[in-house]
């Protein structure tokens, strides 16, 4: 799961993301902004509503097991980015774009095909995203969520997004470079079917697993602007994602196992702690000592 969106207050021009799992939209959503409450901040409108510009079809057939579809417009794909595709039998697939070639328009995908798709099938993005304005991000605070409403084959949908309204945003420290200077051995263990991605799904996972714990405690996690103070927390909980995937980031039969694991979260809850510790206010004039109000804001009213 990706870590919880982060929109910075006061900072337009930023986009909250949907995704829409029923279809590409037949017209653009609209979006309202809510607060804690339900009540509105941003009535609903299309008006700063962009939808996936992807919306073509196959140019030519393609078998059951093939891992290449040929488009008849590559505008607007992203690679590593997923698409629907759909066959003149309204059979649905999700599939990811790899890689393509811009004169033969022939798309690589990262698996096989699952059902065979005749010629005018649909390859469609579904995603669109509401682009926040000056004075919604003037009016932002904890516990936000946008409310988009759209409609898929004449049947109408709601989704919302929550988000955190943060100060400065606080970026997930596990980075390739990151693993890859303290764990340069592991990298040739991703799993093949995720072989490339540097292991972005734990990475993600990890991360999540930080932010949901500083909120269990009663903490704004947007308010901890020392991210560095994180780095081990984060670091222990990416390998116990890992052992718990078969990755190997301990060394020596005695750590195979349930005793592996046991290693892995002992060394997580003494991460946790020290990096608790060292967090445990939000030092808004930066002096290095804890007032009252400064300890007081770093606290939510509402535990998520």
């Amino acid at each position: 799961m990706a870590a919880r969106l982060e929109v910075v207050k006061g900072v337009a021009s930023q986009r909250v993301w949907f995704n829409p799992q029923e279809g590409r939209p037949s017209s653009t959503p609209s979006v309202a902004i809510k607060d804690e409450a339900g009540s509105t901040i941003t009535a609903a409108a299309a008006t700063y509503v962009t939808q996936d510009t992807v919306n073509t079809t196959l140019s030519a057939a393609a078998a059951k097991g093939d891992r290449t579809v040929t488009l008849t417009a590559i505008t607007g794909l992203v690679s590593r980015q997923a698409y629907l595709l759909t066959n003149t039998l309204h059979q649905a697939q999700w599939v990811t774009v790899v890689d393509w070639n811009d004169s033969t328009k022939v798309v690589t995908l990262e698996d096989r095909l699952v059902c065979a798709c005749a010629s005018a099938s649909t390859f469609v993005g579904t995603g669109f995203y509401h682009t926040l304005q000056t004075a919604e991000v003037a009016s932002l605070r904890e516990l936000m969520r946008a409310r988009a409403t759209y409609t898929v084959a004449s049947v109408s949908y709601v989704m919302e997004v929550n988000f955190d309204v943060v100060l400065t945003p606080l970026h997930n420290p596990l980075t390739y470079a990151f693993l890859r200077g303290r764990h340069p051995d592991l990298f040739p263990q991703e799993h093949a079917q995720t072989a490339g991605s540097r292991y972005q799904a734990l990475r993600e996972a990890a991360w999540d697993n930080v932010l949901k714990a500083i909120r269990r405690h009663g903490w704004r996690p947007g308010l901890v602007r020392t991210p560095d103070d994180l780095e081990g927390w984060a670091l222990a909980e990416w390998r116990c994602e890992a052992w718990g995937q078969g990755i190997e980031v301990l060394k020596g039969a005695d750590w195979d196992g349930p005793r592996g694991m046991e290693h892995l979260e002992g060394k997580r809850s003494a991460a946790a702690l020290a990096s608790l510790a060292a967090v445990d206010f939000y030092d808004e004039n930066e002096d290095d000592s804890k007032a009252d109000d400064e300890e007081r804001l770093l606290r939510m009213d509402l535990i998520r």
